[in-house]
């Protein structure tokens, strides 16, 4: 069907993004055979599925630098995949990327092309084009106006933990679990935003605003926070420390993934000592007590944001990649 498509369309480029999105519809490796045939060919890689036999992160497993096989650590963690087809699985990658030799992978993070480079995307070209934001919708915003206008009580600090799904062990449900049980905290208030409800805290004053579909409301809920608290284990680029640096909020999260591009300490945040779950609660004081003493970075992270994060440079970057593309192919 896409062959057929592809053939009636004619693009001159072909973008590809999170193919294990319809895996239960049939997607695979393979597309990229099928669009290469047609068109030159980008790939976003999103998370690390591109490059493994089937892990989205490869929660510290290296077999994919050199062959992803049945040993696999997580093969019942999404997407899942039957151990005995992780192996075939892989080689179906390899092959589609020797059958595409003129594919071109887009990372968001410069850890994620790293780790491309490093397995069976070696021969590949790899470029690095950092995830953009509509910088007027995530704008910094006087911090009580924006807990006015959700209705928030004023005071704080208020630390906002932004999940997809609260329950979400991949975006660090443990870790938000433990955080009622955390002992010598400075108080604080915790907003968490995610579909969801969140566990239940003794002990720590929790406000939930639910998900947040309009982009508008998440920055209110970005701008109303005096840091967002990021507690994925494994990340590429996230979104929403992107949006939350926009709004002029700083982050704290693990040494992990691309967050060390996105958090620099003391500049748009604090990142944990180590990356366990322990050292980024350990590192909350450190943050709150900053905050409290008047240190909120707003004006970095906006500068950030703006330097690197419009969604205007991320459009140009990626225009300038197609046109190059369609003149080589």
């Amino acid at each position: 069907a896409l062959d057929r498509t592809l053939a009636r369309l004619r693009p001159d480029v072909i973008h590809l993004h999170n193919l294990h999105g319809g895996i239960g519809a049939g997607w695979s490796p393979a597309l990229l055979a099928t669009a290469a045939a047609h068109a030159s060919v980008a790939w976003t890689l999103h998370d690390m599925w591109p490059i493994t036999g089937r892990c989205v992160y490869n929660q510290g497993c290296t077999r994919y630098l050199s062959h992803c096989d049945a040993a696999c650590p997580s093969a019942r963690s999404y997407p899942a995949l039957p151990a005995d087809l992780v192996g075939p699985a892989f080689e179906a990658r390899r092959i589609a990327l020797a059958g595409a030799p003129q594919s071109v992978a887009i990372t968001p993070s410069r850890w994620m092309a790293a780790q491309a480079q490093q397995g069976i995307w070696a021969n590949q070209r790899v470029v690095h084009i950092p995830n953009g934001v509509p910088l007027a919708t995530y704008a910094p915003l006087e911090r009580s106006s924006a807990r006015r206008a959700l209705g928030l009580p004023p005071g704080g600090p208020y630390v906002l933990v932004a999940m997809p799904h609260l329950a979400d062990e991949r975006k660090g449900a443990a870790t938000l679990r433990t955080l009622g049980a955390t002992t010598n905290l400075p108080p604080y208030t915790l907003l968490t935003m995610g579909a969801g409800a969140p566990p239940l805290l003794s002990g720590l004053h929790t406000i939930h605003l639910g998900y947040l579909t309009d982009e508008a409301q998440r920055a209110l809920a970005y701008a109303a926070a005096d840091l967002l608290l990021h507690l994925a284990p494994e990340d590429n680029l996230p979104n929403t420390v992107v949006e939350a640096l926009a709004c002029g909020t700083p982050c704290l999260a693990l040494p992990v993934g691309g967050l060390p591009e996105l958090v620099q300490p003391g500049v748009t945040g604090w990142l944990a000592a180590e990356a366990t779950a322990v050292a980024l609660l350990a590192a909350l004081p450190t943050a709150l007590n900053a905050i409290r003493a008047g240190q909120t970075l707003r004006d970095n992270c906006r500068t950030t944001a703006v330097a690197h994060y419009d969604l205007r440079l991320m459009t140009q970057r990626h225009l300038e990649l197609y046109g190059r593309l369609q003149d080589a192919g």
